[in-house]
This record gives C-alpha cells, sequence and structure tokens, in this order.
C-alpha cells in the first residue's frame, strides 16, 4: 500500500493557527480575569481600574506574545508539520536569532503606544466602559499580535531550515541563560498580570477590613493573601511550563542546551498534578507559618513582596521541570530517528 503523508501547513497557516489558538486561550482567561476583577473582587471601579485592566493585557501579550508564537512555529516545523515553499520568499539570516531579540523591541512600543491611546481615550472623554466592553478592548491585543509575529515568521522558519540541527554553539553558561532566557522573560510577563490582579485584589480586601476598626487600616487577611498565593502559583507554574516546553524544543534543535539526565519520561498530567498540589500546599503552608506565630493579617507591601516571591518561586519551577520533561522527550524523539 502506498504510503500517505499528511499533509503539511503552509508558513501563513500556522501562522493563522498560532494566533487563532493563542487568541481563543487568551480570550478565555481575560473573562475569567474580567469575571474576578470586575465582579468577584467588587462591583465598584474606576476608570483607572478600567486602564489598568487593558494596560496589563497589553503590555503582556502585546509585548510577549509574538515571542511565544514564534517559539511554537519553530516546533511544529521541527515536528515537520509546516513546510516552507520551494522557491524561498522570506530573509535568511546567518544565524538564528532568538524570538524574545527580533520581537521583544517592537511588541513593547507598540503595547505602550496601544495602552496609551486607549488610556487618552477613555481619560480625555470620560468614557467609563462596561466590563463586558473592557474585556472586548482588551482582546484586541490580537490584531498587533498577529502583524508583529507575521512580520518575523517567514525568516524566522527559513532560517531555522538553513542553518539545521545542531548548528548553533553551546551556551557558555547553562545558568546565566537559564535565568536570561527563560526566567527573566516569563517573570516580568507574569508579573505585569499578577500584579495588577494583585493590587485590585488587595486593596478591596483593605477596604473590607477597614470597615472593622481603624486598628485594621492598611491590612490583608492571612488568609485572603494564602488563598491569592495558592491560585497563582498553580495558574503561572503550569502556564510557564506549557510555555517553556516550546523554548527547550527550539534550543535541543539548534544544539544551545543537551539534557543526559534519566531517559525515562512521567506522564504530563502527573507534572500537572504535582504542580497544582504544590500551589495549594505553598497557600496553606504560607497561611498556618503566619497564623502559628500569630501574624492574622499583613500590611499591603508585605502582601505583594510575598506575591512577587511567590511568581518567582512559581516561574523556576515550571521552567525546571518543562526542561527536563522535554528534554528526555527529545533525546528520545532523536533516538528513534537515528536508530
Amino acid at each position: 500500500m502506498e504510503h500517505i503523508q499528511k499533509k503539511k501547513m503552509t508558513v501563513e497557516q500556522a501562522l493563522a493557527i498560532q494566533v487563532l489558538a493563542g487568541f481563543i486561550v487568551v480570550g478565555i482567561l481575560l473573562s475569567a480575569a474580567g469575571f474576578l476583577v470586575f465582579y468577584i473582587m467588587g462591583k465598584d471601579y474606576t476608570r483607572f481600574t478600567v486602564v489598568g485592566f487593558i494596560a496589563a493585557t497589553y503590555l503582556s501579550f502585546i509585548t510577549f506574545q509574538p515571542a511565544g508564537t514564534l517559539f511554537a512555529a519553530r516546533k511544529d516545523f521541527i515536528e515537520g508539520k509546516v513546510e516552507l515553499p520551494k522557491e524561498n520568499k522570506y530573509r535568511i539570516f546567518e544565524k538564528v536569532i532568538s524570538p524574545w531579540r527580533q520581537t521583544l523591541p517592537t511588541g513593547l512600543a507598540v503595547a505602550v503606544i496601544c495602552t496609551a491611546l486607549t488610556a487618552a481615550v477613555i481619560f480625555g472623554t470620560g468614557w467609563k466602559p462596561s466590563p463586558v466592553v473592557t474585556v472586548l478592548l482588551a482582546c484586541l491585543f490580537v490584531v498587533p499580535h498577529y502583524l508583529i509575529t507575521k512580520r518575523f515568521i517567514g525568516s524566522d522558519l527559513a532560517t531555522m531550515n538553513a542553518v539545521g540541527l545542531g548548528s548553533g554553539p553551546p551556551v557558555s553558561s547553562r545558568s546565566r541563560y537559564f535565568w536570561t532566557a527563560y526566567i527573566f522573560p516569563n517573570l516580568v510577563f507574569q508579573s505585569i498580570i499578577n500584579v495588577a490582579i494583585a493590587n485590585r485584589g488587595f486593596s478591596q480586601e483593605m477596604l473590607k477590613l477597614s470597615r472593622q476598626g481603624s486598628e485594621y487600616a492598611g491590612m490583608i487577611p492571612v488568609a485572603a493573601v494564602g488563598i491569592d498565593l495558592a491560585v497563582s502559583f498553580i495558574f503561572v507554574c503550569n502556564f510557564t511550563f506549557l510555555a517553556t516546553i516550546m523554548y527547550v524544543v527550539s534550543d535541543m534543535f539548534l544544539g544551545k542546551l543537551t539534557y543526559s539526565g534519566n531517559a525515562r519520561t512521567i506522564h504530563g498530567i502527573l507534572c500537572f498534578v504535582g504542580m497544582t498540589l504544590s500551589g495549594l500546599a505553598v497557600g496553606a503552608l504560607y497561611t498556618v507559618a503566619l497564623q502559628a506565630i500569630d501574624v492574622g493579617h499583613i500590611s499591603f507591601a508585605h502582601a505583594m513582596m510575598s506575591k512577587f516571591i511567590l511568581l518567582l518561586i512559581a516561574v523556576s519551577m515550571g521552567s525546571r521541570l518543562a526542561i527536563g520533561w522535554t528534554g528526555k522527550r527529545f533525546n528520545q524523539a532523536m533516538a528513534g530517528i537515528f536508530s
């Protein structure tokens, strides 16, 4: 029987699929965040709340999402799902450039401009969009996301194809590379989103507590902070794990990173279960430890400091787990190809 090959995607199709998939996921997250910010945390809000919600979305997803889409497209290309045109129409560089270096400058500039224009319209006209309209305005991030990614994806994949497997020199310091290419971008990305949500949530908790007496002014219940930390850890660690898989596949294909650990892998579901249980444990331990030393309330500054430390731990854990899990699977795939 004649072997039937699965039809590959064109670069344009890969771009459309990745952007659409990202938009659906982020759209669901924005809807959930909107419900959390404008209903669960309190129905009273100001124009500043609206602009803050939109700014956090634009500064995070317009700035960082294009690079993530390039990494995802690279993974599809490496797995043989994307086919470049026979007559190359894309610019090929001498070496593969990191998606962060390609897209971050443009993405940040566009994000700042979009945020400034939105803020000017809202504050300048006195318009106070409803929560639904606010979420819809935030979802417009997809337009610059698509345009920025479209600008780079063809040349990026063409260069990957020309350079080939294992062509990049290994990184000189794995530790430094891990922090600069894995931890730092994800930490900034997650901080923009989570600090904005924490500011809203902790402020509302302070307002509720202050009504019980002036001695509670500026304080937040430890239990509320513990719940926030648990939920944040679960989402951030799992999201970072999924995103880092794309980075690792690209780096191992180029030869920047190698993995020589245990060749056996655990099921991906077990990774998610482990990260979820870790998040619940972190939140519970934080609350119990402080209450054990008779600390029932903490200041806003201490709550935000706890949040940032939590984000650093969650991003680090998600990244390290992804490197180990993906490295093992990549080695297995390469062994199957060359055996």
